[in-house]
């Protein structure tokens, strides 16, 4: 959309003394208002095919000014409030009835199976063609990505397709067309990284930082999401010096659209970042400044991953007790979840800590109850880690016999699962190290290394 005209005083002067018909500066402050507001555009965009409509409300205003020539008062005109009035309920009713074609047309291609919703979309006439039906589309698909990544991948892909057919010419085009695709192109790519396919998640957000460098997001708000989605790849990939970047520029663009909780998100990340270069007590503190932000937002992911951050922080600096109890307070956001990827962290977490307080018996439940959830949501690579963490406790605890149990049942259990050949490689030197009687820490956490460093480059096997 080019530049709307400015109302200048000028403007109201002429509707003062009758120059001007009080409908011109109505529509030219609706213009300016849907130019320049988020959120005035949105609601614009919700009577999108009625504006014909609403424009001959807007002239009612004329028949209740003065006769041409004559002095306008200050005061609103007679009726005025009624017109007003009559305005917004029918501005309400158009805004409910889009908003419920849009449902109709979610509704529709969610009940399709996911390889059919592209060309159910391609061959519509007049469905499927509304940035109402776009938003709608990467809400659903951000709702879903922690529990279904491939149908979040899926129905964020499918917001480019809808925005391709959907009007956006004068009078008033939108002009978060294009960060609305960014947006969903960056969590497209974040769903695949959840799925376990980074080589494919970095491929798309490769893709998408050559198009921001050829054309710039306006929103400082969705430029910092895309950079925030982005910076958990680079972590996954330990490359840590491409994520601290990201994170900075995140941190500035959230606190320049005044977004507070997206700000304290950041943190969390930066929180992760150091704990991962070694820094555990600086995370801590990280997190201590953004907790009440965090509770206040009400996000169960965010207050879990921030609660799993403390306990690991806490595990490293050998806190037990302290990690007990914040694990402890969080458990009903955990369960609240319903996730059976978080409930494996939490068996995680709950082995770790057991382990340094040396109860071998919870953390062996703890480790093969996470080992055994890795296994039934297909995240393999985590799965291969939980028995690392086995070997470990029965290597601390002495126990020969479950240690040679473990090594007889370790490659059967891997070799006929999508796993790549370093991960198979290290878990059967892992049983070669225990049948010789070899098996130490330092062999353990050498084999950890391998196995997270093909977890990081490894490409997820589609069906």
């Amino acid at each position: 959309m080019g530049p709307h005209r400015h109302v200048t005083s000028h403007h109201y002067v002429h509707t003062f003394n009758g120059r001007q018909r009080p409908s011109v500066v109505g529509r030219m402050i609706l213009d300016a208002l849907a130019s320049g507001c988020p959120e005035c555009r949105r609601a614009w965009d919700l009577v999108a095919g009625e504006h014909d409509r609403l424009s001959e409300r807007i002239a009612e205003i004329d028949a209740l000014a003065p006769t041409p020539g004559a002095r306008l008062a200050l005061a609103d005109p007679p009726g005025f409030d009624a017109v007003a009035a009559r305005l917004e309920e029918e501005i309400g009713l158009l805004q409910d009835e889009r908003r419920r074609g849009w449902m109709r047309d979610l509704w529709a291609l969610l009940r399709l199976p996911a390889h059919r919703r592209a060309g159910r979309i391609r061959g519509a006439h007049r469905r499927f063609r509304s940035v109402g039906l776009a938003i709608l589309l990467l809400d659903e698909s951000r709702a879903r990505v922690r529990t279904e990544p491939a149908e979040a991948e899926n129905l964020a892909a499918l917001v480019p397709l809808v925005l391709r057919r959907t009007p956006t010419g004068a009078p008033f085009p939108h002009p978060d067309v294009h960060a609305l695709r960014v947006r969903a192109a960056a969590h497209r790519a974040n769903a695949l990284r959840i799925a376990g396919d980074l080589p494919a998640a970095d491929a798309a957000f490769v893709e998408l930082r050559a198009e921001l460098a050829a054309r710039p997001l306006a929103e400082p708000a969705a430029e910092a999401e895309v950079a925030s989605l982005e910076v958990s790849l680079r972590l996954d990939q330990r490359d840590l010096a491409q994520a601290e970047g990201l994170l900075e520029r995140a941190l500035l663009l959230y606190r320049e659209a005044g977004d507070d909780e997206g700000a304290a998100r950041v943190v969390v990340h930066q929180a992760m970042l150091l704990n991962e270069r070694g820094r555990p007590t600086e995370a801590l503190e990280c997190l201590d400044g953004v907790g009440a932000q965090l509770e206040l937002a009400d996000d169960l992911y965010q207050l879990t991953t921030a609660a799993t951050l403390r306990v690991l922080c806490l595990c490293e600096l050998q806190c037990w007790e302290d990690a007990d109890r914040i694990l402890a307070s969080n458990l009903d956001a955990y369960e609240a979840l319903d996730d059976p990827h978080a409930a494996a962290v939490l068996r995680n977490l709950q082995g770790r800590i057991a382990l340094g307080q040396a109860r071998y018996d919870d953390a062996i439940e703890a480790f093969s109850s996470s080992r055994d959830a890795c296994l039934v949501v297909e995240r393999i690579y985590d799965a291969a880690l939980s028995s690392l963490d086995l070997a470990c406790v029965y290597l601390e605890a002495g126990r020969a016999a479950d240690l040679k149990r473990l090594a007889a049942e370790l490659v059967a259990a891997f070799s006929s699962r999508a796993i790549g050949r370093e991960t198979l490689a290290a878990l059967r030197l892992l049983a070669r190290a225990i049948k010789a009687g070899e098996l130490s820490t330092e062999i353990i956490e050498r084999l950890r290394r391998r196995i997270e460093a093909e977890r990081a480059a490894a490409p997820v096997v589609r069906g």
